[in-house]
């Protein structure tokens, strides 16, 4: 600890005045230390083609291939129907698009409607699709034709589910948050009315129950053959948007929006679309959200927490996919290990839903823009992170740079750094530095500065295999400098005790520019003395 003195001139009834005398017992340097290896500490990173797990690892992305060219601001839902085709519902001209296994995708229906909302595959082949803003249910039949099979008198079409053994289909609606059960003919009727605006999903089960999720109130219902509802849960979030029913248990994804945690490079053409873009549905965007697990007993287990929207739940096997927005990641996490790890990420956008087709791929439906992507098992070719600012406090002498990493065969890890004096990185800041690939005798090679910010390239030249970094660490040194007394606070003497004078209380408050812990030491002398005479030494509060 580096000890700094105050030297204290205190006057009471026959003192005239007293002085402050800041000063050092010591001009020397410190050496500080960034560590960096929690998921927490890369909130306000940069992530290109990179992906952090809970545990702070950081790997390349898996490849995301696109997979058609879409015209379009957002996918919303996804099918696939008997011979392959990816039945596609889009905004913001509410286009349904049919993206064959090879060729290009071809415009199914165009109308009136400017949200394609949801879909389901019925059993005879045919798609039915809900809209906005005008709450049509459209129906696709095994040749293509679409026409309009349902007018249900509500605004927007959240939600679509098949009855199967009752040949029924559910309508989920708003903004006034009725269930329809639509019959063969196309006539609509209210089957549940929830004290909700908007039921944002359904799901069918085995055991011939309907289920619900529902906006605001982040409630999850249970609706019997007769139309009785049950709450199962209500989530600390608002909005339940991911459904998914299973013979033993219900899962439902939350999408509360708070604001955005972490920063993800986009180019200016795709910052112009997302302010341009004015979709019906809400906008997604990062929040404090979870996938619920609801037992048949009723108990309730939380699966996965992650700061962003869930916005779309695919089960495959005990795994989980999670797409969430606004950094469009995915997520994988094992219900039965608990374990969970970031997959894939977009440069932009959010993903609203996710397919499985019969082969076993998964298609990706986005939005910001429009496109579908095909989830690869490889890695990408590069990524990069590129760290918040970090700031020393004050102009500081940067030193050792280290590294965790693990690098199979192919892979490697490299680290870059760039310095400057204001909070922002503008042209008065340093260049980047050369890469330093070595782990174990890498230096920070900047100008001396307050900021400094560093960049990790993560490379393989093997898309089976990625490199892994599990922390950085960065030291500097400053100069120290003399701590400063800000203010100071003596009796008034006209209004202190005066009858037990040896109790005058004098307080004070000083600074150190280098954060270090102060001591003081108290001296005084009378108008007319020599000499100091010392009251206290190695105070350590200020009073």
């Amino acid at each position: 600890m580096l000890r700094s003195y105050v030297r204290c001139l205190a006057a009471w009834a026959f003192i005239s005045c007293f002085f402050l005398f800041p000063c050092s017992s010591l001009f020397a340097t410190k050496v500080k230390v960034w560590h960096q290896h929690t998921p927490a500490q890369y909130d306000k990173a940069q992530l290109k083609q990179v992906v952090l797990s809970n545990e702070g690892v950081l790997r390349l992305s898996r490849q995301l291939q696109p997979l058609a060219e879409l015209d379009a601001d957002h996918v919303w839902d996804i099918v696939e129907d008997g011979d392959g085709n990816l039945i596609v519902a889009t905004g913001e001209e509410g286009k349904i698009y049919k993206a064959p296994p090879q060729g290009k995708p071809v415009v199914l229906y165009a109308g009136e409607q400017s949200e394609i909302l949801c879909l389901v595959l019925a059993s005879d082949g045919s798609i039915y699709a809900g809209t906005g803003p005008r709450g049509q249910i459209l129906r696709i039949d095994p040749h293509g034709r679409t026409k309009v099979f349902c007018e249900t008198g509500a605004n927007y079409v959240w939600s679509l589910a098949i009855d199967v053994k009752r040949q029924a289909l559910y309508a989920g609606t708003g903004p006034h948050g009725r269930i329809y059960r639509i019959n063969g003919e196309g006539k609509a009727t209210e089957f549940y009315r929830p004290r909700q605006e908007h039921i944002l999903r359904l799901a069918t089960g085995d055991d011939n129950m309907l289920y619900a999720g529902t906006d605001k109130g982040g409630l999850v219902y249970r609706i019997d053959p007769q139309g009785k509802g049950f709450v199962l849960y209500q989530a600390k979030q608002g909005e339940i948007r991911a459904l998914k029913v299973t013979s033993d248990a219900v899962y439902a994804g939350t999408s509360s929006p708070t604001p955005r945690r972490r920063k993800i490079v986009a180019s200016e053409e795709q910052e112009e679309r997302k302010a341009s873009s004015s979709s019906v549905p809400s906008t997604p965007s990062g929040g404090e959200n979870a996938v619920y697990r609801i037992a048949r007993d009723g108990t309730v287990r939380e699966l996965f927490r992650e700061k962003a929207m869930i916005l779309s739940l695919l089960r495959q096997g005990e795994r989980f996919y999670v797409g969430t927005g606004m950094d469009g990641q995915l997520f994988d996490f094992n219900e039965a290990t608990s374990e969970r790890s970031e997959v894939a990420r977009l440069d932009h956008g959010q993903i609203l839903c996710l397919c499985r087709r019969r082969n076993g791929s998964i298609v990706l439906g986005t939005g910001d823009p429009g496109k579908l992507y095909v989830l690869q098992e490889r890695y990408v070719r590069q990524g990069s992170v590129c760290s918040e600012v970090l700031d020393a406090k004050i102009v500081s002498k940067w030193g050792a740079l280290h590294w965790e990493s693990e690098t199979p065969a192919g892979t490697s890890v490299s680290v870059a750094t760039r310095s400057g004096n204001v909070a922002e990185p503008d042209d008065t800041w340093s260049d980047w530095s050369a890469e330093q690939s070595d782990a174990e005798h890498a230096l920070i090679t900047v100008p001396p500065a307050r900021f400094l910010q560093y960049r990790i390239t993560l490379t393989t030249t093997h898309p089976e295999r990625s490199p892994a970094v599990r922390a950085v660490t960065l030291r500097y040194k400053t100069t120290n400098q003399a701590p400063e007394i800000t203010k100071i606070t003596v009796p008034d003497l006209n209004a202190v005790n005066l009858d037990n004078p040896k109790k005058l209380k004098i307080k004070w408050s000083a600074i150190d520019a280098n954060e270090d812990d102060l001591t003081y030491r108290l001296l005084v002398r009378k108008d007319g003395w020599n000499n100091w005479v010392e009251l206290e030494d190695n105070l350590d509060k200020a009073e």
